[in-house]
């Protein structure tokens, strides 16, 4: 089994989120479907949403050079890969880490 990377930032520094990076507060996945099916999920299994805590201006787009900022908000709810994401453990709560643009979309209310 492979080890995930958490790193530990302590309650007294501030977090600045770099570049495109998103800071994500996982949601756990709904155990009761909106049919009414009891769901059972293994521990192993990551949240695939979660809601935005931190995000950064933008970065600079690798071929041209120009600043492409970013357009998610805090409080926006995201879909992610189960995958590929970096463990953040801030004050005994664990975030994940993601660049923009490789999040899957973003959840809208109307």
């Amino acid at each position: 089994m492979l080890k995930k990377r958490v790193h530990q930032v302590t309650p007294q520094t501030k977090l600045e989120v770099l570049e495109d990076w998103v800071i994500i507060k996982p949601l756990e996945p709904d155990k009761i479907t909106p049919g009414g099916i009891h769901v059972s999920r293994p521990k192993e299994i990551r949240p695939t949403r979660g809601v935005v805590v931190g995000i950064g201006p933008g970065a600079h787009h690798w071929n041209s050079g120009i600043f492409v900022p970013t357009t998610l908000q805090p409080g926006d709810v995201v879909f992610m890969k189960g995958y590929g994401c970096r463990f953040l453990d801030l004050d005994d709560e664990e975030l994940v880490c993601w660049r923009e643009h490789d999040l899957l979309g973003r959840l809208e209310n109307k």
